[in-house]
């Protein structure tokens, strides 16, 4: 239903329905293919944003949730297709002689207080910042991290995930998750850039 040109993230709804309208009988919907495609390289030209999460004397062996970044469905009033392309992800630990794994989930489900925040007016994302010392995700044991970066004794680690194309849709929600060796105190900080 478009009548202007998208120039920056282009994307088309498509759909097949079935409709029996004013009679009582259910109809069945049968179709032999659809598709719809947005074809060609891409192009990060929208803008980039990142976010840093700090956490302190945690002592967990298990994942537990330190913030959920989510692409909004709506955006300033209107339906929105934004995607969340992860560039870097980087993490820190200020304790010597213990170790710190970040993890990153997909279908992740958290105990504790979710508070979705905007991350600004021109994003169309949100983060809910948890608290890892008391908040756990429910369902750790079935579900795996895609992507985990393990930080070193006293260390700093900085990971480019770019290449990897972690792109996520309107609705999908990522889990950023840390376990700990021992009482560690840190920082995890994620940077993306958004198809909008």
């Amino acid at each position: 239903s478009r009548t202007t040109p998208v120039l920056k993230n282009p994307n088309c709804a498509i759909l097949a329905t079935s409709a029996n309208i004013g009679g009582t009988t259910s109809k069945t919907l049968k179709t032999a293919s659809m598709a719809a495609f947005t074809e060609g390289a891409i192009k990060r030209l929208d803008p980039k944003f990142a976010q840093s999460f700090s956490f302190s004397a945690v002592n967990e062996s298990a994942f537990v949730p330190l913030a959920l970044i989510k692409a909004n469905r709506t955006h300033k009033g209107e339906r929105c297709f934004g995607e969340i392309d992860f560039l870097k992800i980087a993490g820190s630990n200020e304790v010597n002689n213990k170790t710190l794994t970040i993890g990153l989930f997909l279908g992740a489900e958290v105990s504790g207080e979710v508070n979705f925040e905007s991350v600004d007016d021109d994003s169309v994302c949100s983060v809910a910042v948890m608290d890892p010392n008391n908040d756990s995700i429910t369902n750790l044991a079935s579900i795996s991290s895609f992507y985990e970066i393990f930080v070193g004794s006293a260390s700093a680690v900085l990971d480019t995930l770019d290449d990897l194309d972690y792109i996520f849709g309107p609705g999908q929600i990522v889990c950023i998750a840390i376990k700990t060796t021992a009482s560690i105190d840190g920082q995890v900080s994620v940077t993306w850039f958004e198809q909008q």
